[in-house]
């Protein structure tokens, strides 16, 4: 078996970002779990676009969905950063 190159242990939480399309957030859903049953301490939360969020609300892995609207790209680097 490999190690894993992160100590999992060591990690209280982690942001899993996925900005895709349904079908890209369907098939990384498993990775909530995974990591979930690797690290039960993790909380782990998941960074989506706003039209793909309801997909991961309610999984039991994931502690909090953050979603973003698709436009936001096209708001340029100073807009998308706040300034």
């Amino acid at each position: 078996m490999l190690k894993d190159p992160v100590d999992l242990q060591s990690v209280r939480r982690v942001l899993v970002t996925k900005l895709r399309h349904h079908g890209d957030v369907l098939l990384t859903s498993p990775v909530f779990s995974v990591l979930k049953a690797h690290a039960p301490h993790l909380e782990i939360d998941a960074l989506v676009y706003a039209d793909t969020a309801p997909m991961l609300t309610g999984n039991p892995a994931v502690s909090r969905v953050f979603a973003v609207d698709r436009s936001w790209k096209s708001l340029g680097w100073l807009a998308q950063a706040g300034a």
